[in-house]
């Protein structure tokens, strides 16, 4: 049996996190450390950075039916944690991480307009609330971000 639609979305999703590397041409190697979920506390990794996807309820936009499917609105946040050298201030860690965030959430499908995850949805939106705390500025050490945004897709009784 194939999996359920939502199922595939926060699959792909999290496929799209994990490749944030350097080696990627990302700012962090945020990409290896993804949950499902807020970001685990990143002294425990090397390098000391983690992602995690967070999902709201998802609203909808017409009635489904076995027949008709209908549009959602799923919200999601991403959010990162990120080593912060109190001794360096400026390097600004979350935002590296929140670029990268972006970049890998938002990048659109090889001649589209949209992001659809190869077709699996019909378009990612920007939310607002977006957020970045450099703790370094306080003297802490770990910087956060958060990314909102909202995933469009169709969804019927008859194929969830």
């Amino acid at each position: 049996m194939a999996d359920s639609v939502r199922k595939q979305i926060r699959l792909a999703l999290v496929a799209r996190l994990q490749e944030i590397r350097t080696t990627a041409g990302y700012h962090t190697d945020g990409g290896l450390h993804v949950r499902h979920g807020e970001p685990l506390d990143t002294s425990q990794f090397d390098p000391p950075v983690a992602i995690g996807l967070v999902k709201g309820d998802p609203e909808i936009e017409g009635e489904p039916t076995l027949e008709r499917t209908a549009t959602f609105r799923w919200p999601f946040t991403a959010r990162g944690a990120i080593y912060s050298d109190p001794e360096r201030p400026l390097d600004l860690p979350g935002e590296d991480l929140l670029a990268d965030l972006k970049r890998a959430i938002f990048q659109r499908d090889a001649g589209s307009e949209k992001v659809t995850l190869g077709g699996l949805v019909d378009d990612i939106e920007a939310a607002p609330g977006e957020q970045v705390d450099d703790r370094s500025e306080a003297g802490q050490d770990t910087a956060t971000c958060g990314l909102p945004f909202v995933v469009l897709f169709q969804e019927g009784y008859g194929a969830p």
